[in-house]
């Protein structure tokens, strides 16, 4: 079943990449590639390393995919922070365990955690998927993947090689 929730996954994001060109062109070469692993023990949100600079009165196109594992079976949180003003809507999917349960999550707010997923412990691997739209205000700076810990002081980690990339996509 695992296989399925894969191929899922991987269908929503071709079906995300021919609508991209519909809608204006393909993503810009502003695309990220986590190199290290990156791990917290915090319950609160934690700035990881992938992080890109918003322009001020623009809208972005964001996806990406990470992968995951955590040192105990009560799983991450995922949060994006965010430029003051800044609106944020879109989806994030997991798994909510090892097996065939796949949860979403409906993101509306920047500093806002999401329910525990990816439950799957070390060192079983599992995706976070992603994909929002984001429009700023007069206010320029940094949008920034932040994870947490469901429960301090397990880790949690977003293993190297984790990915995300942003459109701007002021003028579609």
């Amino acid at each position: 079943m695992r296989m399925k929730a894969l191929l899922a996954a991987l269908l929503l994001t071709a079906c995300m990449a021919s609508a991209d060109s519909s809608i204006g062109g393909t993503f810009s070469a502003l695309g990220q590639t986590h190199g290290n692993n990156f791990t917290t023990t915090l319950a609160t949100p934690t700035n990881t390393p992938l992080s890109f600079q918003l322009s001020a009165n623009s809208k972005y196109i964001v996806e990406g995919v990470l992968t995951t594992t955590c040192s105990s079976p009560t799983g991450l949180k995922l949060a994006f922070t965010g430029p003051a003003g800044t609106t944020v809507t879109g989806w994030v999917y997991a798994t909510l365990n090892v097996t065939t349960v796949i949860m979403r999550s409906y993101v509306t707010a920047l500093n806002t955690l999401t329910p525990s997923m990816n439950t799957a412990t070390t060192p079983t691997p599992a995706p976070v998927h992603f994909w929002l739209v984001v429009q700023t205000s007069a206010t320029p700076g940094n949008i920034m993947v932040q994870v947490a810990s469901a429960v301090a002081p397990n880790t949690s980690t977003v293993v190297a090689g984790s990915w995300w990339r942003l459109r701007d996509a002021t003028t579609v």
